[in-house]
């Protein structure tokens, strides 16, 4: 098996910066901080999440996630509510705007990536989509070494 140079392992580095900047402007333009975005697509993803494992999965402390919270609920993204299992504890929820919210981020991000693609020429973008797998088990194989999912990220 040929073994990846540091020059390649800079440029794909590279490369994936250029992409995630070009993204997070767009985020930005949105008027959502790359935290919040984080935190509203970890929900999407998950579902009525309570604030420890969410903290977790962000990779942020326990506090920084409430406050991330109560600027959700505050902007009626996001919902204080009891689970079913336990009513002593507190979950959060999207809320339809914060589902609308994600909705829309994820539209503008598709349209501005089909917008990139459409811009290569033929060959160039059936192997960027031909990556695409093995792209999703770099990103599952970094997940699980660090025990911390990065979500949304931009």
């Amino acid at each position: 098996m040929k073994r990846v140079t540091r020059d390649e392992v800079e440029r794909l580095s590279w490369v994936l910066e250029r992409l995630v900047r070009r993204l997070r402007a767009e985020a930005a333009a949105s008027g959502l901080s790359p935290s919040i975005v984080s935190m509203l697509t970890a929900l999407d993803h998950e579902g009525p999440t309570r604030v420890t494992p969410l903290a977790r999965r962000l990779g942020i402390s326990q506090p920084a996630a409430t406050q991330l919270v109560t600027r959700l609920v505050d902007d009626g993204l996001a919902e204080r509510r009891t689970t079913e299992a336990d009513r002593r504890a507190v979950e959060v929820a999207l809320t339809d705007a914060g589902r609308d919210t994600i909705a829309a981020r994820r539209a503008g991000r598709a349209t501005t990536l089909a917008t990139l693609l459409d811009a290569l020429g033929d060959d160039d973008r059936v192997a960027v989509l031909q990556a695409l797998g093995p792209l999703e088990r770099l990103a599952a194989a970094a997940e699980a070494n660090d025990g911390v999912e990065v979500v949304g990220a931009g």
